[in-house]
């Protein structure tokens, strides 16, 4: 489902206490198990004015690492910035830098700081998995794979380069591969629960969801406080169809990580399925309290709200459009967005407003055969029949199933065209036989067919 696959923050090495130095400060200063400490200590020997070259680059180094665990990025930054600056060659603090940099997904300067660290130290592995992972993070697998493989080469013992590049052969589809390679990461530290999470994602994704499973409660056993198992093992679950597990399992993501904005959404999602829109939608206002620029979860709020408005002229509708209209705002690259709103608005038989929407969908995702069949009903609707049989015919070319083949023959039909509309409507039955009403439909088919077309015949809105 996603990559958890942590970049390693190298510590620097207790150059402070090699050198003879041994205060409380700076005992402490190296010490990252506990940042807090960490930060008070590094910044008592900083501000002493005691502390010389190199040490005085370490501590800023060690101050940085500690910014780094709370997550204050900036901060962090800011120090490593620092130990360069008394250090030019100090590849550790590139790297480190470069980590920062990737985590506020600043790529180029992570890459370029990466980069440094290795021409200062080429046998740095931890720099080429740093760069493989920004070349993952823009996609590029193809180009992280080599850079993976480097760093494997230089050190085979090395058990986060196989998870990253297990997750790059996973969203290259080679999912065998990407097994291996987290079997390896998990051989060489058979504690690490993200390989072991992410082995589990990829047996989700060759649909073995038992064996998935079994994946993520390893995880757990070994750290019942990881998050991301719970929530693989929730989408796990939802898969199988058991959406209150799946709940229960986002339930225990969201207590250890109050602030986790997709586990909030998705487990609206799973409420939204279960026809739960007010639970739904109270996820989606936390997910978007979290996060105010979550544009998905602006759509699916929005769905929710239409659903729970089930077509009334309320507040609730209007609410689900406002929302529809912000997720399109915030992030017009999200197709999902259009075709809510453009689904509103044929539902409010409003096709002039629904046809743009649907033409923007089919912009983003020209193969998804719902936006065609969607502007196939609103062209329907404005009576431009001949359009709307090219949208099914497209849709039908995408995804052959029985909606396309059944609207399309309610189009030649309205156009007299009975023996097109019997064929479509033969299709349409062999493919959903428990849809009555298609069988209805193909009897007045077969007893219009050979007649001449009408061309005034009253159109039944196709569903």
């Amino acid at each position: 489902m996603r990559r958890h696959v942590a970049l390693l923050l190298l510590l620097s090495i207790s150059a402070l206490l090699a050198l003879g130095q041994t205060s409380e400060d700076m005992k402490f200063c190296d010490d990252q198990s506990n940042p807090d400490q960490s930060l008070i200590h590094c910044t008592a020997e900083i501000e002493s004015g005691q502390v010389a070259m190199p040490n005085l680059a370490v501590a800023f180094l060690n101050r940085g690492n500690a910014y780094y665990n709370k997550h204050d990025y900036d901060s962090a930054i800011g120090d490593f910035d620092q130990a360069i600056k008394l250090d030019p060659h100090y590849s550790l603090a590139f790297f480190n830098r470069g980590n920062a940099y990737y985590c506020k997904r600043q790529y180029d300067r992570a890459i370029q700081d990466y980069d440094q660290a290795i021409r200062l130290n080429p046998a740095h592995f931890g720099a080429f998995v740093g760069a493989g992972e920004v070349l993952a993070a823009k996609r590029d697998y193809d180009g992280a794979i080599p850079i993976y493989n480097e760093a494997i080469r230089l050190n085979p013992s090395y058990s986060p380069a196989f998870n990253a590049r297990g997750w790059a052969y996973f969203n290259k589809g080679n999912l065998d591969f990407a097994i291996q390679d987290y079997d390896q990461a998990i051989r060489l530290n058979p504690g690490d629960v993200s390989a072991i999470t992410n082995r589990g994602w990829v047996y989700h994704g060759k649909g073995n969801y038992d064996r998935a499973i079994q994946d993520y409660d390893q995880a757990i056993r070994l750290d019942p406080s990881y998050a991301p198992a719970f929530t693989n093992r929730g989408w796990t679950y939802y898969n199988k169809g058991n959406y209150d597990q799946a709940i229960q399992d986002y339930d225990q993501a969201i207590r250890l990580n109050p602030r986790f904005a997709l586990a909030f959404y998705n487990r609206g999602w799973f409420y939204y399925k279960k026809g739960s829109y007010d639970q739904a939608i109270q996820d989606y206002d936390q997910a978007i309290r979290v996060n105010p620029t979550f544009a998905l979860a602006f759509s699916n709020r929005g769905s929710a709200y239409w659903k729970k408005a089930n077509g009334a002229a309320t507040a609730d509708r209007d609410r689900a459009m406002q929302d529809f209209d912000e997720a399109i705002r915030l992030d017009p690259s999200q197709a999902i967005a259009f075709r809510y709103r453009g689904v509103a608005y044929l539902s409010l038989h409003q096709p002039d407003r629904a046809i743009p929407d649907f033409d923007q969908e089919i912009k983003l995702n020209s193969r998804d055969s719902s936006a065609f069949l969607n502007r196939g009903i609103a062209y329907y609707q404005k009576g431009e029949l001949d359009l709307a049989i090219q949208d099914y015919t497209q849709s039908i070319q995408l995804a052959p199933d029985f909606q396309g083949f059944f609207n399309r023959a309610a189009a030649l039909f309205s156009l007299g065209e009975f023996a097109a509309a019997q064929a479509d409507l033969e299709k349409a039955v062999e493919s959903e036989p428990d849809r009555v009403y298609a069988f209805l439909w193909l009897y007045l088919a077969q007893s219009r067919a050979g007649q001449p077309a009408r061309g005034e015949l009253k159109k039944q809105r196709p569903v």
